[in-house]
């Protein structure tokens, strides 16, 4: 281990950790008398490596601890290796698209380098679909059926989804930060909604009443009739996306409340 994180064995070792069985072939080999044994709390490896090449062995102390070990490494070496197979790494995802390394963060890309060669594709995939990036609200699985044909492809939970939204979340627009009024999962969505990507837009949905929407400076007949209706009803975030302007038919305030229950409430209280 000394070897491997200093390139050298140091000066002696300790012969406190190991047993007077294991001790008594190293003082054979060392050629020193048992009294004088006793004495002796380490042994020089300089003296050691003297006396394996003068024995029948005859190697030094690095061929002798490779014998038994297997090659030795350095940790120096390693690193550099692998720094250079990282560095091969990330000029082949730049040969598939440069905005990796530019949005990517170290940290990040040497976690996909040390997945192995498979991550390669992944940049290949998350590649294509930025380039395809839809200009009008488009639903998860369709948006990833059309990139790749696998409609589960960006999904969150697998890794071309994962390393999608890493480069997504790079690309937001200038001022647009991570707010802490949202739980994870809404941040999450918040963020692709801004590249117009929907993860659910149907089981994601507003119970409404009394608010009618606006596009192309019309009144949405469906909203406006819901009003005319009395009724309440559950909106869509797909539907929900497509109004320029939601407003009170009765241009009053809006209240917004979480709890379904205490919606019905205020609903009988205040009809």
């Amino acid at each position: 281990r000394r070897y491997y994180l200093k390139g050298d064995f140091g000066k002696s070792i300790g012969l406190g950790k190991y047993s007077n069985m294991e001790k008594e072939p190293l003082r054979q080999l060392l050629g020193i008398n048992p009294i004088q044994w006793e004495k002796k709390k380490t042994v020089s490896l300089l003296e050691l490596e003297n006396a394996v090449q003068n024995s029948a062995i005859n190697l030094n102390l690095e061929e002798f601890v490779s014998q038994i070990s297997g090659d030795l490494v350095l940790k120096s070496d390693e690193i550099a290796q692998q720094d250079k197979e990282y560095n091969l790494f990330v000029d082949q995802i730049n040969q598939t698209s440069p905005i990796f390394s530019e949005k990517l963060e170290e940290a990040q890309l040497r976690n996909w380098f040390k997945k192995g060669n498979s991550s390669v594709k992944l940049f290949e995939q998350v590649s294509k679909a930025i380039e395809r990036l839809p200009t009008v609200y488009t639903r998860m699985p369709v948006f990833s059926y059309q990139v790749t044909g696998d409609s589960h492809a960006f999904d969150l939970e697998n890794p071309a989804g994962r390393l999608l939204f890493q480069v997504l979340s790079n690309l937001r627009p200038e001022g647009k930060e991570s707010s802490h009024i949202f739980s994870e999962v809404e941040e999450k969505n918040d963020i692709l909604k801004d590249f117009f990507l929907l993860r659910d837009d149907i089981n994601n949905y507003v119970t409404v009443r009394g608010l009618v929407g606006v596009i192309d400076n019309h009144k949405s007949q469906m909203w406006y009739h819901s009003c005319l209706e009395d009724c309440s009803w559950n909106v869509p975030l797909k539907e929900i996306l497509k109004m320029d302007q939601i407003h009170s038919i009765h241009n009053q305030s809006i209240l917004i409340v979480e709890n379904s229950g205490i919606y019905s409430i205020l609903l009988d209280k205040f009809p």
